[in-house]
């Protein structure tokens, strides 16, 4: 496990990687602001949460031991709340998604998470940065925290939308199991955000109207920014929905063109053998036999094998002619 701490006194000083000894006497104080973000999964994580902070053994085992959709709970004296992180590689339109749990007090913000994440790191240095530190740290920090969330969310949706663009060119040059592999997963990439958007969007519905003491009234303008976002997310995902629906109907019209066009070849090939058969089978294999190899010289025999070779000419120009015409060559 891993523990590091950020205090941002009232007067603006910056002190991080505290004492244990300093950061838990800051813990209990009615003063400043601590931010403890602890990773990785530890059983001291149990005693931090509940001896140091004393959260309830309820919200406690929630941010340990289960894993929940985005919600938001209100305790005596903090809230806390599930949020999730998420990116998609460039390579494969698989997700990748991270649960956050969240301790808000007045005076401090625990966040504990067990994989990095990279929201978590940037608002971090940001906090340190003179110009971007705000004077009142709990709900503004809270703020940036899901900001950032949402932009890489915004970001994930859009590296969606470019695997589709490069499914739906893949399915009208050559389609194959692959491209109807890479849609299945798109869309089950679109239902795991579609699961993770619609709670986070109430989680800021919550953020942006309900009256919590420790976000100040002028804060909820910015959590409502946020739910704009959420808002505007939740009906992308709809809509890349309906596009990988619509690039899986392409798919099988594709397929089945091609599949026409196969069938379509194969039947003009039987087609032009039909009368070949037709005539060689109607005299026999051995037709020949007793007048070009027997009796040679005899006339007869050339004139037959002649116009039976013309026939067969005459009959395959005649149905190649024919199907030009009607169009099927």
């Amino acid at each position: 496990m891993s523990i590091r701490t950020l205090h941002i006194a009232d007067d603006g000083a910056v002190r991080h990687n505290l004492s244990d000894e300093e950061w838990r006497a800051a813990a209990g104080a009615t003063t400043g602001f601590l931010w403890v973000d602890i990773s990785g999964d530890d059983p001291q994580a149990d005693s931090v949460l509940t001896d140091v902070f004393k959260f309830h053994p309820l919200a406690v085992d929630d941010a340990l031991r289960e894993e929940h959709i985005p919600r938001i709970d209100q305790w005596e004296g903090y809230l806390y709340a599930v949020i999730t992180a998420m990116t998609c590689s460039a390579a494969t339109p698989q997700l990748n998604i991270f649960e956050i749990d969240l301790f808000l007090g007045e005076h401090y913000l625990v966040t504990l998470h067990r994989e990095e994440i990279g929201a978590i790191e940037k608002v971090w240095k940001q906090a340190q940065q003179p110009e971007r530190r705000p004077k009142r740290p709990a709900g503004r920090i809270l703020y940036e925290l899901l900001d950032t969330l949402t932009t890489d969310y915004l970001q994930a949706v859009d590296s969606i939308d470019e695997h589709i663009d490069a499914l739906e060119d893949r399915i009208f040059s050559g389609p194959n199991g692959e491209t109807l592999s890479g849609l299945f997963s798109v869309k089950r990439s679109l239902l795991e955000m579609r699961r993770m958007f619609t709670p986070m969007r109430e989680v800021m519905n919550r953020l942006a109207r309900d009256d919590y003491p420790q976000i100040r009234r002028e804060e909820r303008v910015y959590f409502r920014d946020i739910y704009d976002h959420l808002v505007r997310l939740v009906d992308l995902n709809e809509t890349l929905r309906d596009m990988v629906s619509g690039a899986m109907d392409s798919y099988l019209s594709v397929v089945s063109n091609r599949l026409n066009e196969i069938m379509k070849t194969l039947t003009i090939v039987t087609l032009l053998f039909m009368p070949l058969t037709v005539i060689t089978s109607f005299f026999g294999m051995n037709f020949f036999a007793g007048t070009l190899y027997q009796v040679p010289e005899s006339p007869p025999g050339w004139l037959i094998f002649g116009g039976a070779f013309a026939l067969c000419l005459f009959s395959v120009g005649g149905m190649v002619l024919w199907m030009r015409r009607k169009g099927w060559m």
